[in-house]
């Protein structure tokens, strides 16, 4: 396989609603919406994103419903049975609904239940009261006995973040057994024609594993996965994917609390800055999870962000930085695909965490730690799993404690009570005894997110919509 450029990097703004959940959509059933004003719609949700439905109906598009608007859904199951309730929520295809009978979980495939289990018991667990006839997804085919992999980056290879580390990564991938060649295309864009043109050239180059890591590109992978059946597509991102696709998430949460802690017991103004890209819900839980950490050891600590509106975007990443400094933070961090804001941290004397790599070369009188991926182990794992015939169709989530995740070097500007307390955090969370978004929880509102004695699960994760208390922007 050969490897090629294709263009320098940029990227397309899309929003919070391109990291979305996807879904196909059969004609050949649907739900049935009862709405509060006496509407009825027949179609099929797609997405969600906090409180509110993205209702694909037949004849007229898509409709956003807020949960609260639904009086009831009615789900047909393929034995002609109904499923009816009170929408509470939906995750990937799974409703939760309240009725006469208690609460329930209706998973859904091609508008019809394929299954209905009631909610939790008394004791935590659940009972199966109904399974329908329907035919369960295929397992998995084990990964092939060859792989030749290939990657699809929408970043230079050199950016020092993001595409960096995916690079790096690949290259540790060359040492899996299971591996025969590695090939890479570098795109200019996440334009679907452009990312759907070089899965193409990749596949006609021999590739039967595509790796696709840009942050925006779950419609190109669908879109490529159904032109190439025969090909396996990894994407790391929650959605619902079709039966070539396996789907990946990563814990950097947990890496951005430990960075947390370390900001606020570096902050002396209490005032910490944060260049983020885009407002879509890695970015947020990011956020959130970061400031949670900088609360735990200065309570009254605020997290000031400042967006760029785009993943690689150098420039703007400095000015937004500059701008922060001047509102008086002292700790600066980043979600950004590159270290060019960490600069303007080290030109003004300013304490500085990257992201995505160790970024202690750009700005080493700065650099504090930096939360980063190991994309090799990442990928090592994947390719484990697939061997194993898991379909990874719900995303499998890999963290501190498969080694995926984690700190960079820590400074030694950091004091030793501060070390300890991220040694101690990282030990508890990698045994499951600490978890980042546990309750109680106020988003900037003062609402109650998440409640005392409640942990989130990874699917509210997947669509977390809000920051929590203590974040401020402008």
């Amino acid at each position: 396989m050969t490897m090629s450029h294709l263009g320098a990097m940029s990227r397309l703004y899309r929003g919070i609603a391109a990291a979305c959940l996807f879904a196909a959509i059969s004609p050949a059933a649907a739900e049935t919406f009862i709405l509060k004003n006496g509407d009825v719609l027949e179609g099929t949700v797609v997405r969600a994103l906090g409180n509110t439905l993205s209702i694909k109906y037949f004849g007229a598009g898509m409709m956003q419903v807020p949960i609260k608007n639904v009086q009831r859904v009615e789900i047909a199951t393929e034995d002609g049975g109904v499923v009816s309730g009170q929408v509470t929520g939906w995750s990937k295809g799974v409703y939760r609904l309240a009725t006469e009978q208690g609460p329930l979980e209706v998973v859904v495939e091609g508008g019809q239940a394929v299954a209905v289990t009631v909610g939790a018991d008394a004791d935590g667990g659940s009972q199966a009261i109904a399974q329908t006839t329907a035919s369960p997804r295929p397992a998995a085919e084990p990964a092939p006995s060859v792989i030749n992999a290939g990657f699809v980056y929408v970043g230079p290879t050199d950016d020092g973040g993001r595409t960096f580390m995916y690079e790096r990564g690949r290259q540790k991938l060359a040492d899996h057994p299971l591996v025969d060649a590695t090939a890479f295309l570098e795109i200019d864009s996440e334009d679907d024609g452009q990312l759907v043109d070089a899965v193409d050239q990749l596949v006609t180059d021999g590739a039967n594993l595509v790796f696709m890591t840009g942050h925006d590109s779950v419609e190109a992978t669908i879109k490529s996965a159904a032109r190439h059946a025969e090909v396996r597509f990894v994407h790391c991102g929650a959605f619902d994917p079709p039966s070539n696709v396996n789907v990946i998430c990563g814990r950097i949460y947990q890496a951005r609390y430990l960075a947390g802690i370390i900001a606020g017991g570096m902050s002396d103004a209490g005032l910490v800055g944060y260049v983020a890209a885009q407002p879509t819900p890695e970015t947020i839980v990011g956020i959130n999870a970061f400031t949670l950490g900088v609360q735990s050891v200065n309570a009254g600590a605020k997290v000031m962000v400042n967006w760029t509106n785009g993943w690689y975007a150098p420039a703007a990443a400095q000015q937004r930085a500059k701008e922060l400094i001047e509102r008086g933070v002292d700790v600066l961090t980043i979600h950004q695909d590159s270290p060019a804001a960490l600069q303007i941290a080290e030109r003004h004397g300013i304490s500085a965490i990257g992201f995505q790599s160790d970024m202690s070369a750009f700005a080493p009188s700065s650099i504090l730690t930096s939360a980063v991926w190991d994309w090799g182990k990442m990928y090592h794992q994947i390719i484990d799993l697939l061997d194993d015939g898991n379909a990874l169709s719900r995303p499998t989530w890999l963290g501190l404690r498969e080694g995926v995740v984690g700190l960079a070097p820590i400074s030694e500007r950091v004091p030793q009570h501060v070390r300890r307390l991220v040694e101690l955090r990282q030990r508890e969370m990698v045994a499951g005894r600490f978890h980042v978004f546990a309750g109680p929880i106020r988003d900037v509102d003062g609402d109650v997110r998440v409640p005392d004695e409640q942990v989130m699960t990874d699917e509210d994760l997947e669509t977390m919509d809000y920051l929590v208390d203590g974040v401020v922007g402008y």
